[in-house]
């Protein structure tokens, strides 16, 4: 997740206008496949890997442990 964190800081920080950072934010709050849409080129390869871990993430915890994702995808939203 940190490696994750230091890269979004770099697409947002250095690559991206303001609307295109806001528009990876609220992609990352959705946490869905179906906005990639609007995402331009150079962020969606970052945006579609990060959900990919995130269903990794539960394959590899199990059935018994894999809401704990659930905490990580809502703690980006600041809710725990």
């Amino acid at each position: 997740m940190t490696a994750f964190i230091t890269i979004l800081d770099d697409i947002i920080a250095t690559y991206s206008t303001t609307e295109e950072g806001k528009l990876l934010a609220k992609a990352i709050d959705r946490c869905s496949q179906d906005v990639t849409e609007v995402l331009p080129d150079y962020m969606k390869d970052f945006y579609q890997f990060l959900l990919k871990t995130f269903d990794s993430c539960e394959d590899e915890l199990g059935p018994d442990k894999k809401y704990r994702v659930f905490y990580l995808k809502d703690q980006r939203n600041g809710k725990y």
